[in-house]
C-alpha cells in the first residue's frame, strides 16, 4: 500500500484520477495502480485538470509565510512547470467554469484579512501559458468504445 497524506484530487484521462500530497503528484487507475508522476513540488494542493495536458494547482513557496502561494500549470507530458499568478497569501480553490475561464480563492490571514475571488480570463490564461486553446472538448472515448 502507499502512505501519504492527499492535498488534492481530479480526474485524469481515461478514468485515471490525480492525486498530489505535499511534493508529488500520483496518478491512480480503475484498478488501482499508483504511479508517481512528478516529484519536488512544493507542497502542492486544490488540483485541477486545465486539459488533457495541463494540470493547475496551488503550490506554496518554502520559507515565504505570507504571499508565498503560487498558482502553478504543469506540463503532464513534458514536466514543464509555469507560474500563472505568485504572491498570493494562499490558494483555497481553482476551478474552471465551461467557457475555459479560470476562477480561484484566496483566503485571508492575520495580515491581510480580507478574503479575494479571482477571474482569469481563457484568454489570459492561454497567454500566461503560451498555449493556444486553455479549454479542449473533446469526445473521449471510454473504455468500452462508447462516446
Amino acid at each position: 500500500p502507499l502512505y501519504f497524506e492527499p492535498t488534492g484530487i481530479t480526474a485524469g484521462t481515461n478514468g485515471d484520477m490525480l492525486i498530489s500530497d505535499a511534493s508529488s503528484i500520483y496518478r491512480v487507475t480503475p484498478a488501482g495502480k499508483v504511479t508517481r508522476l512528478f516529484r519536488g513540488l512544493d507542497t502542492a494542493s486544490q488540483l485541477t485538470r486545465l486539459n488533457a495536458t495541463t494540470l493547475l494547482f496551488a503550490e506554496q513557496a518554502p520559507g515565504r509565510a505570507f504571499f508565498g502561494a503560487r498558482l502553478v500549470a504543469l506540463n503532464l507530458t513534458t514536466a514543464r512547470r509555469t507560474t500563472v499568478v505568485d504572491g498570493l497569501t494562499g490558494i483555497s480553490d481553482i476551478t474552471l467554469a465551461s467557457d475555459g475561464t479560470l476562477w480561484f480563492t484566496e483566503p485571508g490571514n492575520s495580515n491581510q484579512p480580507a478574503k479575494s475571488i479571482y477571474r482569469m480570463s481563457a484568454e489570459d490564461l492561454a497567454s500566461a501559458l503560451e498555449i493556444s486553446t486553455v479549454w479542449e472538448v473533446s469526445s473521449e472515448v471510454n473504455r468500452d468504445g462508447a462516446r
